[in-house]
């Protein structure tokens, strides 16, 4: 496949559209695709067993392109919702957080204020 000039493009296109992790693996994929394609169509009486191999190939490309890609297209679906719900925890902290500030602040004003009964200034029900 390497030596062939004209399915050279058609090689580089597909491996741009796969990851580089993945190429390794989807170029072996392909060798046995074609491996298997060839010994397929030499048992036929076909001439054109070139084109057959061709097919099956761009088959399994567009196969695995789009399989990768739906991974591809999960992680970032999976990473956008953890971003979410880190988001939506870092608020819950952060009302929490002042709520236990605002609780805590009314609890020593409270705490630090006189009591009402033993005040200077006599009620103003009874006036004697």
């Amino acid at each position: 496949m390497t030596s062939d000039t004209t399915s050279q493009p058609i090689l580089n296109a597909w491996l741009d559209a796969i990851p580089t992790r993945d190429r390794r693996s989807f170029v072996a994929g392909l060798t046995k695709v074609v491996t298997a394609a060839d010994q397929h169509a030499a048992s036929w009486e076909w001439d054109n067993r070139q084109r057959y191999v061709a097919a099956a190939m761009s088959e399994y490309a567009r196969i695995d392109i789009d399989r990768v890609t739906e991974i591809a297209d999960s992680q970032k679906r999976t990473a956008e919702k953890l971003a979410d719900y880190r988001s939506a925890l870092g608020t819950l902290l952060g009302v929490a957080a002042t709520l236990t500030l605002l609780l805590t602040v009314m609890a020593i004003e409270r705490n630090t204020r006189p009591p009402r009964g033993s005040g200077a200034a006599p009620s103003r029900g009874n006036r004697t």
